[in-house]
């Protein structure tokens, strides 16, 4: 590499300042000009190129300001590697740090951001790993607990789990951001409902601050809170220590307990060993992926195949602050086998979500309390549930109480049987999508607590395909032969938390 740059060229003329920084005189020129430089020595040496502003004053002559300098500074930073002053900025004021409060969470040294953010010198690689880690959310809010003066109740293993929630469904969110790391869009990927441009990023903004506080809160046992007009928030799942000789002894114990209390019957140790209640956490979880790949809206008649023209029955439902509401008796012109496969698939949905939710509850069950009845009532399950898992439930989920006794109720009877006005209420009252999602929301939100209580449980693929045939013939589809070997696997451990809740549960 030579030891001079290669001659600077003249782009053009820009706006710029009218007077000269150095002398006072008016009528400054600013052009833009392309100029290389030399960054390094010796074999190590690399010519850079910036587009930087001269400033020619007609006493002084051309010079180059701090802007140039910030500019040649950033595309150093640039070939290093790392980040520039600018984006070690933008990480501060993602989270809304000062420069203390950075430098308490990482270890760093205050003084050594302040040169780092004004280009005074540029951080090594280590260094700046450092800072790139924390632009993932859930590794700084693990690094922010971590600094915390408080005692917590993680042990420090692993990183908390993060998940970004829609309000609406408990499906998963979605970020997008602009190439500086602003967030732009925030939207579901299940029901679609979404956030852009300043509402995006002021929600959040507001999930950063929300997720914050509730990761310390967590971490100590104790229930998080969520804005009441949220529409996507923060679920943290945190690393919890595991007491498992406690734990192995509890489950040793159950295996004594009576299989049979009066008339109500339980699933004990006996029947699901310790350490296999993950299998009906992995059942629960399937039920719920194979709801996501329903259609999410199912009307059974639409709008465009109602007759509208003929006569119209019209009655007041309600008159409230929002307006009148009125039922309105039409006929539709769809074909009678159309809106029946719709009704189908609707109570297939409902039927899918409460078997979801009464095997993910026995799995908690299960796992904390070693024993869960034999029933298929989904509000006593949960009645039966540790205390903290409860709150945590109706933390996330405000209404779930009202959906485990209202459709969770038709449908878990209508799914045995139970009697014909239990299936007859299920058509009659269940097919309504607004109930089926707020049940498949229900779902969703146990199994959130299935993993929160330790519970794990996986399903692993292993296609395989053979050929038969004979060399030098070509080869045909009817040739192949497809195989898929699948299994599943299981873990369960409850966390020292819970303690307390499953002797209590398991005593009874």
């Amino acid at each position: 590499m030579p030891g001079t740059a290669s001659p600077p060229t003249v782009l053009r003329e820009i706006e710029g300042p009218d007077t000269c920084d150095l002398c006072g005189t008016p009528g400054l020129k600013t052009e833009l000009v392309r100029d290389p430089f030399i960054y390094g020595a010796g074999d190590d040496a690399v010519e850079l190129v910036v587009e930087i502003p001269v400033r020619t004053c007609s006493s002084c002559g051309p010079y180059t300001d701090d802007q140039a300098e910030d500019i040649r500074h950033d595309e150093v930073c640039r070939h290093l590697g790392v980040l520039t002053p600018t984006e070690i900025r933008d990480l501060r004021a993602k989270y809304g740090l000062s420069r203390a409060e950075l430098a308490r969470i990482t270890g760093l040294g205050e003084s050594s951001i302040a040169r780092w953010e004004t280009r005074e010198i540029i951080q090594n690689v280590a260094n700046d790993r450092h800072l790139r880690l924390l632009q993932d959310p859930a590794i700084f809010l693990r690094a922010k607990s971590l600094a915390s003066l408080e005692p917590v109740m993680t042990d420090g293993t692993a990183p908390p789990i993060v998940r970004l929630r829609c309000t609406a469904c408990w499906g998963d969110a979605r970020l997008s951001a602009s190439e500086s790391g602003t967030v732009t869009r925030i939207e579901c990927a299940l029901c679609t409902s979404s956030l852009s441009s300043d509402a995006a990023l002021a929600e959040w903004s507001a999930m950063e601050r929300e997720a914050t506080h509730n990761l310390a809160e967590i971490a100590r046992g104790r229930i998080p809170e969520y804005r009441p007009a949220a529409k996507f928030v923060a679920k943290i799942i945190p690393d919890m220590p595991r007491d498992q000789a406690h734990w192995d002894k509890r489950a040793e114990q159950a295996l004594r307990l009576p299989k049979k209390q009066g008339r109500t019957h339980f699933l004990t140790r006996d029947t699901i060993p310790a350490g296999e209640a993950g299998y009906l956490y992995l059942q629960a979880k399937l039920l719920a992926a194979a709801a996501r790949s329903l259609p999410f809206e199912t009307a059974i008649h639409r709008w465009d195949e109602l007759d509208l023209a003929g006569p119209l029955k019209l009655r007041i439902d309600r008159l409230d602050e929002s307006g009148i509401h009125l039922d309105v008796d039409v006929a539709s012109r769809a074909d009678p086998s159309v809106w029946e496969e719709r009704a189908g698939a609707l109570i297939m949905r409902g039927l899918m979500a409460a078997f979801s939710c009464e095997v993910a509850l026995k799995a908690i069950l299960m796992t904390r309390c070693h024993r869960a009845k034999k029933i298929h009532d989904l509000w006593e399950l949960y009645l039966d549930l540790p205390e903290d898992s409860r709150a945590r439930l109706d933390a996330d989920y405000t209404d779930i109480g009202s959906v485990l006794t209202g459709p969770g109720k038709i449908f878990h009877e209508s799914r045995y049987f139970q009697n014909s006005a239990s299936v007859k209420e299920a058509i009659e009252r269940g097919l309504h999508h607004e109930r089926i999602r707020d049940l498949e929301k229900t779902a969703r939100v146990i199994l959130d607590e299935c993993e929160m209580s330790g519970l794990e449980g996986r399903l692993i693929s292993r296609p395989q395909a053979t050929w038969t045939g004979n060399l030098g013939e070509e080869a045909s589809a009817g040739d192949f032969r497809e195989r898929i070997r699948l299994t599943a696997e299981s873990g369960e451990s409850a966390f020292v938390r819970g303690r307390r809740a499953h002797e209590d549960a398991g005593s009874r």
